[in-house]
């Protein structure tokens, strides 16, 4: 018997064939080398739940979410039905630049719930019996209250409506996961021309109020990380509720049902259903907000990489600039020396030492009457160097050679 093997292998005596509900340890634990006290007895446990045995795997556990079902009868024995699901909630555990460490903290809840009916040829002997697993536990509370308020006579017609009940009750975990996700976002969004006007260029783009521009791109990416697998497991839950829905129509076609309590049923699961796809597209609201303030934060920081770009392309042309005049400065005092320099130069190497000789066996220099012609000649092409300058720059000539034909000096070109 199912009680028998749970005994057994877990050490409980809370199950029993009577309408019941139990929370079992976790599936899977991720500290725990032999995966925990339900890896160790999966097997006998899977036979005693009459559900697949991939539902106490670690693969299940892992898992966004899923329903499956199954139906046994042997002979006289009671015809015996079993659900089983499993569903995954994110949520956000602290906001980012709390504590020691400034990054956005999250946490999953894990729920697997299987539901079983012992149906006999007299109705007065069925038995229900609903076994949570893994994180279930911590909503005790809100398991418990989801079958006070319920029908009993709906309970004990469908299977399905356990699973109705309680997704009922969970709809509002993943509704209180999700919202936690809005202030912190909104926290990004009021905070936006908090950290415009503290941008400063001047010292490598910090933000003078917070860490810098890093901190405030990591905690938006965080929070969509978190948003983006929130919106994941939502669309998952609303993939199992559905997946109940074809179930349930499943059955009712071929059964031919008919009742308020199945309707009940059915309009519920369908309420379920629809209230998880609105909470996913919150999800993917949020989501585009955080893209739209990534996005506008990345905009404003290029624009002011852009500004001090600027200011360093202006910086360096105003060196440019300084050392061109220099350039010129240079040349032009280089020019002017060279129009008193290399005339008198040419001059000098032109007379040689026709001037300049020695007498008295070498040890006096005497000087040439004549050597006033060196000077005259120096002077004159002195001047005629100067007057051929500017000559040339006041009529606004320029070299020219051009192929095949002797160097000349043409016309310079009106404003140039």
């Amino acid at each position: 018997m199912f009680s028998e093997s749970c005994n057994r292998s877990l050490g409980k005596t809370t199950l029993s064939t009577s309408n019941k509900h139990s929370f079992l340890p976790v599936i899977h634990e991720e500290d725990n080398k032999g995966g925990g006290v339900i890896s160790k007895c999966s097997q006998p446990l899977a036979k005693a739940l009459h559900v697949d045995p991939f539902f106490l795997t670690k693969r299940a556990w892992d898992s966004n979410g899923f329903f499956m079902s199954q139906t046994h009868q042997q002979g006289g024995s009671p015809r015996i039905q079993s659900h089983a699901s499993r569903l995954l909630i994110k949520f956000l555990k602290k906001k980012g630049g709390e504590g020691s460490d400034d990054r956005p903290d999250y946490g999953w809840t894990f729920l697997s719930f299987c539901a079983i009916c012992f149906k006999h040829s007299d109705k007065k002997k069925d038995s229900h019996i609903l076994v949570c697993f893994d994180h279930s536990s911590r909503i005790k509370d809100a398991i418990e209250s989801a079958f006070e308020g319920y029908l009993w006579e709906v309970l004990t017609q469908n299977l399905l409506s356990v699973h109705e009940a309680l997704l009922r009750h969970i709809i509002w975990e993943y509704d209180r996961a999700l919202w936690l996700f809005r202030k912190p976002i909104r926290d990004i969004e009021n905070g936006r021309d908090k950290f415009l006007n503290g941008l400063n260029t001047h010292e490598g783009l910090v933000v003078s109020n917070r860490t810098g521009v890093m901190t405030r791109y990591n905690d938006m990416h965080e929070y969509a990380r978190h948003v983006i697998h929130s919106s994941e497991t939502l669309q998952a839950a609303s993939a199992v509720a559905k997946k109940m829905i074809d179930h349930f129509q499943m059955q009712g076609t071929s059964r031919q049902n008919d009742g308020s309590g199945l309707d009940n049923i059915l309009n519920g699961l369908h309420f379920s259903s629809q209230f998880l796809m609105n909470l996913k597209l919150r999800a993917d609201a949020f989501k585009e907000r955080l893209d739209n303030e990534i996005q506008l934060s990345y905009n404003v920081v290029s624009l002011y990489q852009l500004q001090e770009s600027k200011r360093l392309l202006e910086g360096t042309q105003q060196l440019l600039e300084q050392s061109r005049d220099d350039g010129k400065d240079m040349t032009t005092a280089v020019t002017s020396l060279s129009l008193l320099f290399l005339p008198a130069s040419f001059a000098a190497s032109f007379w040689g030492m026709n001037f300049i000789g020695l007498k008295e066996g070498g040890t006096k220099i005497e000087f040439s009457s004549d050597l006033w012609m060196f000077y005259v000649s120096a002077v004159g092409l002195v001047v005629v160097s100067v007057l051929l300058w500017v000559l040339i720059h006041y009529l606004g000539w320029e070299p020219s050679l051009r192929s095949g034909k002797v160097f000349r000096f043409k016309r310079g070109r009106a404003g140039s």
